[in-house]
C-alpha cells in the first residue's frame, strides 16, 4: 500500500515541530521564578534574596558553577542570571532554583539544596513538559545495573564515597505509564568505620537515558562523635541474650489498604515489649527512647473509663462549634476563619471536615480538623504553629510529666469519649513517647494509648496525644479506629509454643551506629554502635497466627513486580516490562500465555493502563455510566469510562462488548483516536487502501487501519495482508503498545 498525503504530511509536520520546539527551547530566555518548597498556606520559611549585591552574586556565580561541574552540559541552555538563589532561615545552607517557561504547556525547573560547606544536599530537576527525556522510555538505554553505575559516579564526583547502596527488601514496580520515564531508585546510607549509620540515609533516582533527576542526602554534621566498636559483644552472644530474654504477644494487626479504603484484621504475633535494637557493647535493649535490662512485657493496664458514652447526634453545626472551641487563637492580632464544613469519608467512617485559616497580617496558615459524624469525636486535630511567626509573650513555666499524662487522659475524655473504653493506659508509664522527648523541638509530650478488644491490644488502632509542656495546652490528638467487617477468632490462633521457634529462626541482626538515647535535639550528635533486630523475613511482612505463615502487608504485595519472566521469540522484553510495571496483571496461579487471544476487555485495559496514571482511572469522577452493561459494579467499569471520556472507544453506543474477542482492526481504530487522528481518519477519500485484504475491512474502520499501518504501529504482512478480523494476541499488544506510547509523547 502506498503511504498517504495525509500521512507523509502528519510526519512531515511532526518533525517540523519538534524542530522548532528545540528552537524555541534555545532561543526564548523569559524566565518567571517560583518558589519551591513544603510550607504552610500562606507561610514562606525561605527568604528570597533578589537584590543583585556583589556578595549575593559572588555566591550565585560559584553555585552555578559547582552545579555546571556536576552536570556538565545538562543545564547549558539555562543562563546564569536565570539562576536564583534563596538563604533558608532555618538551616545553614543555600538552596538556587531556576523555573523557565517555553509555552502555556511548556516549562522546565530544577531545584539545589546545598550545606554551609557547598555539599550537595539536594537536587531535583523536571523536563519532562518539554519531552527533553524521550530517550528514557522503553526500551531503555541504560538497564538498573548500569544506572546503579552512574549513581556511584555521581557520588564520587560529590566526594561522598563513604556510602553504600541498600539492598530493598523488594523490587518494587513503576506503576507510571509507559508514556513517562523509565526510573531506577536506589537507596544509599552513609557509613562509618565500615558500619551503617542509620539515620545518613538517602536517595538517587537515574533515567533509563543516564540522566541523575533526583539527590537527597542529608550529610553528616561537623558536631558528631562515634563509639569505638572495640569492646563490643559478639553477634552470638547478642543472638543468644535476644532468644532467651523475648518475649511475644497475640495482637489483632490492621491492615488498611489506602488505595481502595478496604481494612482487614488479622491474629498475628508480635513483641511484647517492642524493640529493634540493643547496644552492642552491653547487651542493654533500646527500649521507647531508653536503654533498659527489662524486657518484662506491659500487662497491667487500665480502661481510660469503663463504658462508652450514649450516642449524640452530632451536626455540621456542632463540628464548626467543637472546632473553634479547639482552634481558638491565645494571641492579639490573630483571626480565626472557618473556611467550610464538609461531609467525607475516612477510614471507613463518615466525617465532618472542617477547614480553617489563621490570619495575621498580611500572612495567614490553616488545616483541617476531623470529627467522626456518628459520635461527634475528634479524629484528627493539629494546632497549626503560627506563634513562631508573631510576637507572642515567652512562657517559662513547665508542667509535670505526670500532669500533662492527666490533661492528655482528660483531652481523650472530653474530645473523643466514643472509644474511651477500648483505650488504656499502662501502669509502668510507657505511654510516653520517650523517643520524641530526645528528636522533637522539646516543646510537648507525646502520648499513645493503645486500643484494646477482647483483651487484645489492637496494633495499628489508638489515640495519639500531644500536650505542650509549657501550659498543657492540647496540640495534637489523632485518633485511629479502623473498624474492619469482621474479628478472627482468637481461638483459631496458633500456641505461643509453637510461633517462637518461626521467631527465632528468621531473627537477623546487624551492627549499626545510631544515635546515642543521651541526644537532644541541637546538641552534639553521639553514635553508638547497636545491633539492629529483625524478625521478620520480610521488612514488610507479619506472622499471621492462624496461618502460620508470614504474610505481606496488601499494601506492600500489590505494588512488587512479580517474580515471573515470560519466553517469546520477539516480544519477551515488552511482554516482562508490562509485566513488572503491572500493565498487564494476573491471579496468582494463572499462567500467563504469550500466544493467547485477547478479549476486548483485556486489550483495552493493557491500553489504558499502559497511557494513564492509575490515580487518573481510579479516582476519575463518573457522573453517569456510559453503557448499559457496564455499572459501577463491573470490574472493568473504571476503565471503560477512561477509554470513553478519553475518546478512546465509541461512547455514542448503548453497551460496550467486554468479552468479545479484540480484533485488530479494532485496536487500530483505538490507536488512531488514542493519538487524537479520529478526523484524520474519516477522511476516506484521502487514502489510497489496497491492501490484499482490504474488503474484510470494517468501513468504519478503514482510515484508522491505513494511519495505524502507515505510523508502523500495527502493520501488514509479507503478503500486503493487514488482516483486520483476526484476533489480538498478548505479544501484539505488548509490541504495538510500546510503540504507541513513544508515539503518544511524541505528538505531545
Amino acid at each position: 500500500m502506498k503511504k498517504k498525503i495525509v500521512v507523509l504530511f502528519l510526519t512531515s509536520v511532526l518533525f517540523i515541530s519538534s524542530f522548532m520546539s528545540s528552537v524555541s527551547a534555545e532561543k526564548m530566555t523569559k524566565t518567571t521564578f517560583i518558589e519551591i518548597g513544603t510550607t504552610p498556606i500562606g507561610i514562606s520559611n525561605i527568604t528570597s534574596n533578589s537584590n543583585t549585591s556583589s556578595k549575593h552574586d559572588m555566591s550565585r556565580n560559584e553555585l552555578v558553577s559547582i552545579i555546571r561541574e556536576l552536570f556538565p552540559n545538562q543545564f547549558d541552555f539555562i543562563h546564569d542570571e536565570e539562576f536564583e538563589l534563596e538563604t533558608l532561615n532555618d538551616e545553614e545552607g543555600y538552596r538556587i532554583s531556576f523555573y523557565k517557561r517555553f509555552s502555556e504547556n511548556k516549562s522546565i525547573y530544577g531545584d539545589f539544596q546545598f550545606d554551609e560547606s557547598m555539599q550537595l544536599i539536594s537536587y531535583y530537576y523536571d523536563a519532562e513538559d518539554l519531552r527533553m527525556n524521550q530517550d528514557a522510555l522503553f526500551p531503555p538505554k541504560v538497564e538498573r545495573d548500569q544506572a546503579k553505575e552512574i549513581a556511584r559516579e555521581f557520588l564520587n564526583t560529590i566526594q561522598l564515597t563513604n556510602v553504600e547502596f541498600k539492598n530493598d527488601s523488594f523490587q518494587f514496580g513503576n506503576t507510571s505509564p509507559l508514556t513517562e520515564p523509565i526510573e531506577y531508585r536506589f537507596s544509599i546510607i552513609a557509613k562509618e568505620k565500615g558500619i551503617p549509620i542509620h539515620d545518613q540515609q538517602g536517595s538517587i533516582t537515574v533515567l533509563s537515558d543516564g540522566d541523575i533527576t533526583r539527590y537527597y542526602n542529608r550529610n553528616s554534621s561537623s558536631s558528631e562523635t562515634f563509639e569505638d566498636i572495640s569492646n563490643i559483644s559478639s553477634l552470638e552472644t547478642i543472638k543468644e541474650q535476644v532468644e532467651k530474654d523475648i518475649n511475644l504477644e497475640l495482637v489483632y494487626l490492621i491492615d488498611w489498604d489506602y488505595r481502595n479504603d478496604e481494612i482487614q484484621a488479622y491474629l498475628a504475633y508480635g513483641l511484647n515489649p517492642n524493640f529493634d535494637k540493643v547496644y552492642a557493647e552491653d547487651g542493654s535493649y533500646l527500649l521507647n527512647g531508653d536503654l533498659t535490662n527489662d524486657l518484662k512485657p506491659n500487662l497491667k493496664y487500665k480502661f481510660i473509663s469503663d463504658s462508652p458514652p450514649q450516642n449524640t447526634n452530632f451536626s455540621k453545626e456542632d463540628a464548626e462549634k467543637l472546632a473553634i472551641e479547639l482552634l481558638s487563637p491565645v494571641d492579639e492580632g490573630v483571626e480565626l476563619v472557618i473556611q467550610s464544613v464538609n461531609e467525607e469519608g475516612r477510614s471507613g467512617l463518615s466525617t465532618y471536615e472542617v477547614n480553617y485559616m489563621y490570619y495575621f497580617g498580611n500572612s495567614g496558615t490553616g488545616s483541617s480538623v476531623s470529627f467522626d459524624k456518628e459520635t461527634g469525636d475528634v479524629l484528627s486535630f493539629y494546632k497549626t504553629d503560627y506563634r513562631n511567626q508573631i510576637s507572642s509573650s515567652e512562657q517559662n513555666s513547665m508542667i509535670t510529666l505526670n500532669e500533662a499524662s492527666a490533661k492528655a487522659i482528660e483531652y481523650i475524655k472530653k474530645y473523643a469519649p466514643a472509644k474511651t473504653h477500648e483505650l488504656v493506659y499502662y501502669e509502668n508509664g510507657s505511654n510516653l513517647n520517650q523517643t520524641y522527648l530526645r528528636f522533637g523541638e522539646g516543646t510537648e509530650y507525646v502520648f499513645h494509648f493503645p486500643q484494646y478488644k477482647n483483651g487484645i491490644r489492637i496494633e495499628g488502632n489508638g489515640a495519639d496525644v500531644s500536650v505542650s509542656k509549657t501550659d498543657g495546652t492540647l496540640l495534637r490528638l489523632n485518633v485511629n479506629d479502623y473498624q474492619p467487617s469482621q474479628w478472627p477468632n482468637p481461638e483459631d490462633a496458633l500456641s505461643l509454643e509453637k510461633v517462637i521457634p518461626e521467631f527465632k529462626k528468621n531473627m537477623r541482626l546487624d551492627l549499626i551506629y545510631d544515635v546515642s538515647p543521651d541526644y537532644k535535639t541541637g546538641g552534639e550528635k553521639n553514635y553508638i554502635p547497636y545491633y539492629n533486630i529483625s524478625f521478620a523475613p520480610d521488612e514488610y511482612s507479619f506472622y499471621d497466627a492462624i496461618q502460620g505463615e508470614w504474610v505481606l502487608r496488601s499494601y506492600v504485595s500489590d505494588q512488587l513486580s512479580p517474580n515471573v519472566e515470560i519466553e517469546h521469540p520477539w516480544a519477551k522484553k515488552e511482554i516482562n516490562h508490562l509485566i513488572m510495571k503491572k500493565i498487564i496483571s494476573f491471579d496468582e496461579n494463572e499462567i500467563i500465555d504469550p500466544y493467547k487471544s485477547l478479549s476486548v476487555g483485556e486489550g483495552l485495559n493493557i491500553l489504558i493502563k499502559s497511557i494513564n496514571d492509575s490515580y487518573d482511572i481510579s479516582d476519575a469522577e463518573v457522573i453517569s455510566q456510559t453503557f448499559s452493561n457496564i455499572n459501577a459494579e463491573h470490574d472493568d467499569f473504571h476503565i471503560v469510562e477512561r477509554a470513553a471520556f478519553q475518546e478512546i472507544i465509541n461512547a455514542q453506543v448503548n453497551s460496550f462488548a467486554v468479552d468479545e474477542i479484540l480484533t485488530r482492526e479494532k485496536l487500530a481504530y483505538w490507536y488512531v483516536r488514542a493519538l487524537g487522528l479520529q478526523k484524520l481518519a474519516q477522511q476516506i477519500n484521502l487514502y489510497v487502501i489496497d491492501f490484499a485484504d482490504t474488503e474484510q475491512i470494517s468501513e468504519e474502520y478503514l482510515g484508522h487501519v491505513a494511519i495505524a499501518n502507515a505510523l508502523g504501529l500495527l502493520t501488514k504482512n509479507q503478503n500486503d495482508q493487514f488482516r483486520p478480523q483476526a484476533s489480538v494476541s498478548l505479544a501484539e499488544v505488548s509490541v504495538s503498545v510500546i510503540r504507541l506510547a513513544n508515539m503518544m509523547d511524541e505528538f505531545e
